[in-house]
């Protein structure tokens, strides 16, 4: 496991934590927590926050609500030509504190990677905000391989982070 503090844009604090299947960027964001919530549990709104370009829209405005909710996106592969959606199961659905969610190509079975967010109300009506990429539960090696893991790196996850803020602010 390592551990890397970085001085980011926008004086934000940047600390990244990454493993060989878990890579879990944080910041402190100068909102508060309801509102961070808010946006988060808007799949509409994740392609203006997204830091590595590949989130294009949501498919449908309905806002996350409750566990095993499914919700699909429009991507741009990393090789900035292939368009694709995502199926997304929402696997973990707790106001305000987290909001996880398995993904899978559109029509297929999740192959076992989430994403996530962790928030905590922090001093000065500010919020912890941690967004994470987990692939421990892939045991594929087919979809190891040609998904290439981490799928986004530290530092698209990080201007996820400072487009976050930015959207808050």
């Amino acid at each position: 496991m390592s551990w890397t503090t970085l001085e980011g844009m926008n004086n934000l604090e940047i600390r990244e934590e990454s493993t060989d299947t878990r890579l879990k960027v944080t910041t402190t964001v100068p909102a508060p927590v309801e509102d961070v919530w808010d946006l988060l549990r808007r799949p509409s709104s994740h392609a203006e926050i997204d830091g590595s370009g590949m989130i294009r829209a949501a498919v449908g405005q309905e806002p996350i609500e409750y566990v095993d909710q499914m919700f699909v996106m429009e991507m741009l592969w990393t090789d900035g030509t292939t368009r694709y959606r995502t199926d997304n199961y929402v696997t973990r659905y707790d106001p305000e504190r987290c909001i996880e969610w398995l993904v899978a190509d559109e029509g297929q079975d999740p192959a076992g990677w989430k994403w996530g967010w962790l928030l905590q109300t922090a001093p000065d009506n500010s919020t912890r905000v941690t967004n994470y990429c987990d692939w421990t539960e892939v045991t594929d090696q087919e979809v190891l391989d040609q998904k290439g893991f981490p799928l986004v790196d530290a530092s698209k996850v990080q201007a996820t982070l400072r487009n976050l803020a930015n959207a808050l602010s």
